[in-house]
């Protein structure tokens, strides 16, 4: 996550705990495919398309919690990687996306564009 997009704040701790799953995942991913291919790579390669499909556009969060800090806005149309879906607050569905930075999404403000649905964090 850049320092810029925060304000130079430090992540918040549901934050940092999602980028070290993230991280771990990504970790075991690279070792075993042998190590080839980055960890960023792995991540993505388990990545669904996204667009944002909400004629307003969206706003990229911290965290998957409509009171989480907004981290940008994303256009209608703008694409996004989908790394995974979890549950967020009232039993909302939310998505871990990937654009210039790691960010959550409300999931009815984004189309998976594809057959396959995004997998669980």
């Amino acid at each position: 996550m850049s320092r810029s997009r925060l304000g130079g704040r430090r992540p918040s701790p549901r934050l940092r705990l999602s980028l070290c799953a993230s991280g771990g995942a990504m970790a075991v991913a690279a070792a075993l495919g042998g190590g080839a291919q980055p960890p960023e790579a792995a991540a993505e390669a388990g990545s669904v398309a996204g667009e944002v499909a909400n004629a307003s556009g969206t706003r990229l969060r911290e965290a998957p919690h409509a009171a989480s800090a907004v981290l940008a806005a994303a256009p209608e149309g703008e694409r996004l990687r989908v790394l995974c879906a979890a549950e967020g607050e009232r039993h909302s569905r939310w998505y871990l996306v990937r654009g210039d930075d790691y960010a959550w999404v409300p999931a009815t403000d984004v189309e998976v564009v594809g057959v396959r649905g995004a997998e669980r964090c």
